[in-house]
């Protein structure tokens, strides 16, 4: 068959322009967030995407995402019911926005042909949606069910079949001009429309490249909304599957939805073929005329050598289906309910059907830290970030409780004051067009049994999270604090924060540090640094007390050691959970703890004291700010308020910095943010409250010449605490950093302190 035998529409840019425009458009009003994932270049050279289907709308995104990255032009493949009407207007729009029917007689050839002139093609090998998420069958293998059919069958296999017959082509072609056969390769260059045959040889001269492709939704909802709601009114009753379509779909458009569309890894069919393939291809190129005449070929072979031909391919054609099956699954972009739905799954299949808060906590928690390792893993932002899921150990996690939320209103989990109790209904078989609504959980595990390293490592977080080991959640709990540094180091280093950050002299690490002597006496220290600067100001105390054998936790205070936009963000809150979280890490190692704390850090110290637990033995405070040197820190909160004000006006404010000369410019940040100014003044008074709370030893530290903190707030510390034990010495300084500095052997001072305390000798009183 050289010539189509109906001429079809072509693709009208016009028309593809404005819409692209108008999908634009509708993204910005939705609350569905698409996010891109792809390595760099991968769009540009990849010739078939496949994706994953679970959602009617999806189906016109990828068109629009790879148009908005690229500018090419994309075509796709759609059932014939929306070609039914022949010459509509809406199957006319869909011819000129690339969609063709899936059963059209030149269908590939078509394709093909756009491929080759730099066009994409969009495939979903699915077929129809895959509500149930259910991809693999009890023997591992890829299959799905299919409604119009009622069983469940293998994908479908057209993106394998057009990219390797597309490079069997091009592998003739390229043979052709070795051979110098002009006279087909100018008949092909002008079938193909090319300009002339130096254009085909390019077109030619490029594998064909697949790219399986995932798209991931997090979290689904299965509570009520105004979509479905207003669409059963105005129709007066709904049937099921559009119910169900308006409740999941209308909430995922409309309720703040991630929809992370992720790009796995390429495909290449060049690197199937056989050396006696390629030759036998070249046997048979008088034979292919045009590339409709090639496809018709290979698919209702008549000669030996076409037969063979055709068997090669379908061969190949199996195992390309099977590879983009694996590599589209393998995109799945992990997120929390995933994780949460496949521990809940597999302990019914263990049958256990109730499991107390925390272990299940534990193994949720645990399942996030053995992924983060894993090569193979491509988590969702919330898990790759701790500020998401740190107090997820303790039962305290926004994106969990939003599960059981969505899990209680499926009437899939009970809770009870210390348990959850799994129901029933969570093994009940459902309905194709009910099981997102009804059983959101399975949907979750469904979608992740594909992935082998997820499977192994929530069966192996089950098991460990029974009796997990203190030091095991200590490690992973320090490893949480250098992501969470990371991640604030990468946010913070964007252009858009250039100019401030120029401004900065800090070239010390500013990470957070975990620190063990060659020989433990049973004791940890968690030192505190201060307003501005990051854990290498109190590093050289931390590396000392190491060297008398305690272990050292340097916590990073929110905003610090990254740019000062961050600090701009934070509040005093998070700086104290800061030091609260350091204090379980040390927990998890050591039996005796010994809080040292600078400036603001020392301000943390004594409201950490004020509530430690009988674990904390001892605390040393260095230079803590009750009342400052500078007279203008009384109008700081007046600034802060202008600030705030002039916000609704412009995001820089009145006054967002003021500059700074630090002590130690490799550490301090040059420029402070106000914000950050009026969150110091707002924690002085609660560590003031909780002075007389605190009941452990406490020594305080204070140059008698600060430029920084007036010198008596160190009389008023020690005025205000009820400890049995309390020791204030005055350090000869007219420098602030007197820990850092180690001004009058300060730092050996505090560890003498430390030291006498663990062994519970006398403490003279300097006060």
């Amino acid at each position: 068959m050289d010539e189509i035998s109906v001429k079809q529409p072509e693709l009208n840019k016009s028309t593809y322009g404005w819409s692209v425009r108008v999908f634009r458009i509708i993204r910005k009003m939705l609350s569905v967030n698409i996010k891109l994932h792809h390595i760099e270049g991968q769009i540009k050279t990849g010739d078939i995407f496949l994706f994953n289907h679970f959602s009617r709308f999806e189906t016109f995104i990828p068109q629009y995402l790879i148009h908005e990255a690229t500018g090419d032009y994309c075509y796709s493949v759609a059932h014939s019911e929306f070609f039914a009407d022949g010459d509509s207007a809406f199957s006319n729009y869909l011819y000129s926005v690339g969609v063709l029917p899936h059963d059209d007689a030149n269908l590939f050839a078509r394709l093909a042909k756009e491929i080759l002139h730099g066009r994409k093609v969009i495939i979903f090998p699915e077929g129809g949606m895959v509500k149930d998420r259910q991809v693999i069958d009890e023997k591992g293998r890829y299959r799905i069910f299919s409604r119009t059919a009622n069983i469940h069958r293998k994908q479908h296999s057209g993106a394998a079949v057009l990219a390797m017959g597309l490079d069997a082509f091009k592998t003739i072609v390229r043979y052709a001009n070795r051979k110098g056969d002009n006279k087909c390769l100018k008949m092909w260059a002008e079938q193909l429309e090319f300009d002339d045959v130096s254009q085909l040889l390019k077109a030619t001269a490029r594998p064909t490249e697949i790219i399986p492709s995932n798209i991931t939704f997090y979290p689904l909802r299965v509570n009520d909304n105004i979509l479905r709601k207003g669409s059963e009114l105005l129709s007066k009753g709904l049937s099921l599957r559009a119910s169900e379509e308006l409740l999941i779909e209308g909430n995922i458009l409309l309720k703040d939805t991630d929809m992370d569309v992720r790009l796995g890894d390429p495909i290449h069919p060049r690197d199937c073929w056989r050396w006696w393939e390629k030759k036998l291809g070249h046997l048979l190129m008088p034979n292919i005329q045009s590339l409709e005449a090639f496809f018709q070929l290979t698919e209702n072979p008549v000669s030996f050598k076409e037969k063979l031909l055709a068997n090669s391919i379908a061969e190949h054609v199996a195992n390309v289906r099977d590879s983009y099956m694996i590599n589209m699954y393998d995109a799945t972009t992990v997120n929390l309910s995933h994780i949460a739905s496949s521990i809940v799954m597999q302990l019914m299949v263990d049958n256990i059907f109730d499991i107390d808060h925390d272990t299940f906590h534990r193994a949720v928690y645990l399942t996030i830290k053995k992924i983060q390792s894993s090569d193979e893993a491509h988590l969702h932002r919330s898990l790759k970030n701790p500020t998401f899921y740190t107090h997820l150990a303790d039962g305290h996690s926004e994106a969990l409780e939003q599960f059981l939320r969505m899990a209680g209103y499926a009437e899939l989990i009970k809770l009870s004051e210390n348990c959850y109790h799994f129901q029933p209904k969570l093994l009940d078989e459902h309905a194709f067009d009910e099981v997102r609504k009804e059983n959101p959980i399975a949907v979750y595990s469904n979608e992740t049994e594909p992935l082998e390293y997820f499977q192994q490592a929530i069966k192996a977080s089950i098991i460990e999270a029974e009796s997990l080991n203190k030091k095991v959640l200590a490690a992973h709990l320090f490893d949480d604090e250098r992501l969470t540094f990371s991640e604030d180091k990468t946010r913070f280093s964007q252009d858009e924060y250039d100019k401030l950050n120029k401004k900065e002299t800090a070239t010390a690490d500013a990470s957070p540090f975990l620190l063990f002597p060659t020989k433990e006496n049973g004791r940890a220290v968690i030192t505190v640094h201060g307003f501005l600067a990051s854990p290498a100001e109190v590093r050289g105390l931390a590396d000392k007390m190491v060297d008398h054998g305690y272990i050292a936790v340097g916590p990073r205070l929110a905003g610090h050691g990254t740019s000062p936009a961050d600090l701009r963000t934070r509040n005093w809150e998070e700086w104290f959970e800061n030091v609260n979280r350091a204090i379980d890490i040390a927990r998890g190692y050591a039996d005796d703890l010994f809080i040292a704390g600078f400036s603001t850090g020392a301000a943390l110290t004594l409201l950490a004291a004020a509530n430690s637990p009988k674990s904390v033995k001892g605390i040393a405070v260095a230079s803590t700010p009750i009342a400052f040197q500078d007279k203008s820190m009384m109008f700081v909160s007046m600034l802060h308020s202008a600030n705030q004000l002039f916000n609704l006006i412009t995001d820089d404010g009145l006054k967002a910095y003021v500059d700074n000369t630090p002590e130690h410019a490799e550490i301090n940040y040059c420029s402070i943010p106000i914000h950050g100014l009026n969150e110091l003044k707002k924690l002085i008074p609660e560590v003031k409250n909780s002075l007389p709370k605190i009941k452990i030893p406490t020594l305080i530290l204070q140059g008698d010449e600060d430029p920084v903190v007036k010198p008596d707030s160190a009389q008023y510390i020690y005025d205000s605490l009820q400890t049995d034990i309390k020791l204030l010495e005055m350090i000869a300084s007219k420098r602030h950093g007197i820990v850092c500095e180690n001004i009058d052997e300060t730092q050996e001072k505090i560890i003498q302190f430390f030291d006498r305390i663990a062994e519970q000798k006398s403490v003279p009183d300097k006060g």
